[in-house]
């Protein structure tokens, strides 16, 4: 009852509470348009009730936008509605402004028009940075906003291009063709050039207002759950002092013989899409899966924190205290220990291959403070494969060069003496509408269909390769979405109040009696990462994750999700060693 009670909480008040603080802004607005029935032409009283509802959901409510934890979110809603009224109300006084008017200068209706374009691209920005930046996950923007967004530049700058300068410069020309045809049609006895003008001042004001409506926003995500707890005192936190299993004491007995390793994390995969990926689900039958899927906690909800807490047992969060941010981030947690850390003092060798840029979010810091990894990205790979440096697809290289790359460095490392790690990251499913190659059919209505499709298609010839390499007997595989996101689920067309998990599993364990439904988060991957390579762990944990092959509880089955999430976020003494350099 209670776990009803808490997914009817989340289905009112968190994925749709955007949509419902709408609808009351709406009907407080028709309520306030009452008040002008005796101030309005009859036609254009009632033409009201149409057009505030429209136009407020047209450009207020298009993007969902109420996923942000603080509630100041919904000011954009009924300060959008207030506006929308308050403008429409104006009409008359515009009229009569047309009829009062007897010259105006053409510079002027010019000078309009640009600050028209202005703000209208501004307004477009706002939808494509939320695409771009995740302007939904409070987490993920304040790691934007402190962590270099070097190596994605030129990419960032074309889809600035694509979707909001073309998009925009189409919709602003219609835009001014209306204001042109407006203004002709009142063209009676009064110049063209004053009803011009003053159709371009009336749409200009509405365009300033809308852009100040969102604005709100910015406070929105400075409010917001995360925001606040960066600046909390640390604690002597009891959550850790009674969960955390310190990596660095843990007695690794290694089997005889060291399993090689091989994981694959794939850009914003989870188990809701599976009606796409026929081929990673056969898989996952094949091996071992855990139901429903790995929930994004706190910490762990964009892609470089997936992958951290996934290989260090615990959250990627933040440090906003001065002493602590030196015009860059800390080298990530460089007091903690990954399983990338144990796996290099027991000689493995260790290999990360990517199609974007290393610099991006500083990946290669952590890769290179964290086991000393071996990064091969988008720039180096062309280096290594005679591609020409401008030669750049989506966020640098396509999934399918990266794999073939990455063929290549598993062959390589086999033949050696000592056993061998290989992380790879696909970009494929990646936002905006991510990338369909060539060799793929598009056989969906919509292009991230089409690109979960391909992109199951392509890691299942990868796998059938590694499946069939003389090594691959004394391997293991691990396949994980490194987090959830709701625009590619929205994109996919999935209801916004589906909950995602995302996708994970096994192949080529010896553990197969374990309990497949398991409520878990990517902390518990490393623990069960080190279980599936034949080693025994203390209370079967690393960090704060706990091994998915043994009957030892997770956080998130001990705690549930949003109390974890809390605790989580939340400053301590702890964690904060895990910021300091050994």
């Amino acid at each position: 009852m209670r776990k009803n009670v808490s997914w009817f909480y989340i289905y009112f008040f968190s994925m749709f509470a955007f949509e419902l603080n709408f609808l009351i802004s709406i009907i407080l607005a028709c309520i306030g348009w009452v008040f002008f029935k005796n101030k309005m032409p009859r036609r254009l009283f009632m033409a009201g009730f149409v057009t505030i509802p429209l136009v407020s959901f047209v450009v207020f409510c298009k993007e969902n936008l109420g996923l942000i934890e603080s509630n100041l979110i919904f000011l954009i809603v009924y300060f959008g509605a207030t506006w929308t009224l308050v403008s429409y109300a104006r009409l008359p006084k515009i009229m009569t402004l047309m009829q009062e008017l007897r010259e105006t200068s053409r510079f002027t209706t010019v000078l309009f028009f640009v600050i028209q374009s202005i703000l209208f691209l501004c307004l477009l920005t706002i939808p494509w940075a939320g695409e771009m930046f995740q302007l939904n996950n409070a987490d993920a923007v304040l790691f934007t906003l402190f962590a270099p967004i070097d190596g994605s530049g030129e990419f960032v700058i074309k889809s600035f291009i694509d979707y909001v300068l073309v998009n925009g410069a189409v919709t602003l020309l219609m835009i001014f063709v209306l204001q042109f045809i407006f203004a002709r049609l009142l063209y009676v006895g009064k110049s063209f050039v004053v009803k011009l003008n003053v159709i371009s001042r009336y749409v200009m004001q509405f365009l300033l207002g809308a852009v100040c409506c969102f604005l709100f926003l910015i406070p929105s995500i400075f409010f917001s759950q995360s925001f606040g707890a960066l600046f909390e005192n640390s604690v002597d936190s009891e959550f850790y002092r009674n969960n955390y299993v310190e990596p660095a004491l843990i007695d690794l007995n290694i089997q005889p013989k060291n399993k090689n390793l091989i994981v694959l994390f794939l850009e914003s995969m989870s188990n809701n899409f599976r009606p796409y990926t026929p081929e990673l689900n056969e898989w996952s039958k094949l091996g071992i899966d855990f139901e429903p899927g790995a929930e994004s906690v706190a910490g762990a909800s964009w892609t470089i924190a997936g992958i951290t807490t996934a290989l260090c047992g615990i959250p990627l969060n933040l440090p906003m205290n001065i002493d602590e941010y030196h015009g860059k981030l800390p080298t990530y947690l460089p007091g903690a220990d990954c399983i990338t850390d144990l796996l290099e003092k027991h000689g493995y060798n260790q290999v990360y291959v990517q199609g974007s840029s290393g610099k991006f979010t500083q990946k290669n810091l952590f890769l290179e403070s964290h086991g000393n990894v071996k990064l091969y990205d988008d720039s180096l790979i062309k280096e290594m494969e005679n591609i020409p440096k401008e030669y750049r697809v989506f966020w640098g290289l396509e999934d399918k060069k990266v794999f073939d790359f990455a063929k290549k460095q598993m062959d390589s490392l086999s033949k050696l003496s000592e056993p061998f790690v290989t992380y790879i990251l696909t970009v494929n499913t990646h936002q905006p509408d991510g990338y369909v190659d060539e060799a793929c059919l598009k056989t969906e209505s919509n292009g991230m269909r089409n690109a979960l499709r391909c992109s199951s298609f392509q890691v299942d010839e990868l796998l059938k390769w590694i499946a069939a390499q003389s090594w691959y007997s004394n391997t293991v595989v691990m396949v994980a979405g490194d987090h959830t996101l709701q625009l590619v689920a929205e994109k996919v067309g999935l209801p916004l109040d589906e909950h995602l998990y995302t996708m994970s599993f096994f192949l080529n364990v010896s553990q197969n009696d374990v309990n497949r439904k398991r409520n878990y988060s990517n902390m518990d991957l490393a623990p069960s990462i080190l279980e599936a390579l034949g080693w025994q762990l203390p209370d079967h944990g690393f960090g704060l994750g706990r091994s998915l092959f043994s009957k030892e509880p997770t956080m998130l089955e001990l705690y549930g999700l949003d109390s974890l999430n809390t605790l989580l976020r939340q400053r301590s003494i702890q964690y904060d060693k895990f910021m300091d350099a050994k």
